[in-house]
């Protein structure tokens, strides 16, 4: 079993969890290691395109459902690996943006307004 950048090994790590900009927000999103690396890795043909995650692909938690590390951690601006899903979630449409920089865009609902919020996937963290 090897390990990963965040010191844990394959099997653990079931969640990458991304800060979402702005960070004043406190939200973060989780996604599957797998969908994460694959879309660093796709090839598309300069394509852009927008697809929407759902269930176990990704979710947005609140940075007060993870432990002290990793809101430190996502503070930094960090991705950190999660061994399980945090217990609490916020309610967000989930989207992956294939582009020049992939991206995961979400979008809540407050007050009947939409409110956009961004994680760009970083490479090094794959």
């Amino acid at each position: 079993m090897t390990q990963d950048w965040t010191g844990q090994t394959d099997k653990e790590v079931r969640y990458l969890v991304l800060p979402l900009m702005p960070r004043e927000e406190r939200l973060a999103v989780a996604i599957r290691p797998e969908l994460y690396r694959q879309t660093l890795t796709e090839e598309t043909d300069g394509r852009t395109y927008l697809r929407p995650l759902e269930g176990e692909e990704a979710f947005v938690v609140p940075w007060a459902a993870l432990g002290e590390e990793e809101r430190h951690a996502l503070q930094r601006g960090e991705v950190v690996g999660l061994s399980q899903r945090p217990g609490a979630e916020v309610a967000a449409e989930v989207y992956l943006l294939q582009d020049a920089v992939p991206a995961i865009w979400v979008r809540l609902d407050r007050g009947g307004l939409g409110v956009l919020l961004e994680a760009l996937l970083d490479p090094e963290a794959a």
